[in-house]
């Protein structure tokens, strides 16, 4: 990080792939099974984000992998994975991390938001309160993709603020 300074205004860290295995890959998924994936997908999620705090500034798509899952969110709940979540969330709060919300799920039919709500409602509760917005566009067509849905959920989950960074210092906007 020292390479590059504050020329960023905002670095993500999204954890992506297991085992040189992304669970967007349907063999990711027959290779293990679901509920073994998923554990997979968020030990290895704990691990970067324990490790890698100091080289991100919001961490995205916590729950990423029920994007792809065989049932996607039908059988997926936060508490099954919270071992894992929880510890994941304290490591952001402590060391003064954003947790990204993004809309993706919404696009990709998962009714919520990546994390989803009952994760973002943890995160408040455990004190956190940096979050950033995004919507995994990928086409110019899905830019800023139900961010006014996204903006009522966040104030129902009690937060008032999102987080925007500048040369990687956070700034609070109230939503």
């Amino acid at each position: 990080m020292a390479r590059y300074g504050t020329s960023f205004d905002f670095i993500i860290g999204s954890s992506h792939f297991v085992k040189s295995m992304d669970p967007y890959e349907p063999h990711f998924w027959n290779k293990r099974g679901e509920v073994p994936g998923f554990e997979a997908f968020f030990k290895a999620s704990l691990k970067r984000a324990q490790h890698l705090y100091d080289c991100f500034d919001s961490f995205g798509h916590l729950d990423y992998a029920v994007r792809y899952a065989p049932h996607q969110n039908v059988y997926y709940s936060y508490e099954q994975y919270s071992r894992w979540i929880d510890p994941l969330l304290r490591t952001l709060i402590d060391h003064g991390k954003a947790l990204e919300c993004n809309t993706g799920g919404f696009k990709y039919g998962l009714g919520q938001p990546n994390p989803r709500k009952e994760i973002l409602l943890r995160y408040r509760e455990m004190g956190g309160e940096m979050i950033t917005i995004g919507s995994d566009a990928h086409v110019p067509d899905y830019l800023g993709f139900e961010f006014e849905r996204c903006r009522a959920l966040l104030k129902e989950c009690g937060f008032k603020y999102y987080t925007v960074f500048h040369h990687r210092a956070p700034e609070m906007v109230a939503l």
